[in-house]
């Protein structure tokens, strides 16, 4: 505990910039991705697939953003 606070808390500001630098996953990332998302969808093109797979990323990440927000 810290200043009366759970001392974890003292870091989310630190973990949201880590966040906020892993939105965007590179290019090799995309393509990784690719290869999973190709059995979801076979009839897709090769960018399609890495598009999903970067939608997907994305998502993740904000997801776990919202995690950190403060529950109203």
């Amino acid at each position: 505990m810290r200043d009366g606070e759970p001392l974890w808390e003292s870091y989310v500001s630190q973990v949201r910039a880590v966040l906020e630098a892993l939105h965007e996953p590179s290019s090799r990332m995309a393509e990784a991705g690719a290869e999973l998302i190709k059995y979801v969808g076979p009839e897709e093109s090769e960018t399609g697939y890495q598009n999903d797979a970067t939608n997907v990323w994305r998502m993740m990440i904000d997801a776990m953003r919202e995690d950190l927000s403060p529950q109203a």
